[in-house]
């Protein structure tokens, strides 16, 4: 999530602990972050939701 912080200007706010899980994914940088975000959550790991400019991840396991 950090580096996807720094390619789309975001902050990050996790809602209970930090997703300990990590994702491997070759994503092209002229994808929209809603797309990126949707393409993670596809993996079922967690939930991503915008408010401004933070990004905000719950966990769902």
């Amino acid at each position: 999530m950090d580096e996807l912080a720094r390619w789309y200007d975001f902050e990050v706010r996790y809602v209970g602990t930090v997703p300990k899980d990590k994702v491997d994914a070759t994503i092209s940088r002229k994808k929209r972050v809603d797309e990126v975000l949707d393409l993670l959550e596809m993996t079922g790991l967690a939930k991503f939701s915008k408010s401004g400019n933070t990004i905000v991840v719950t966990q769902t396991k």
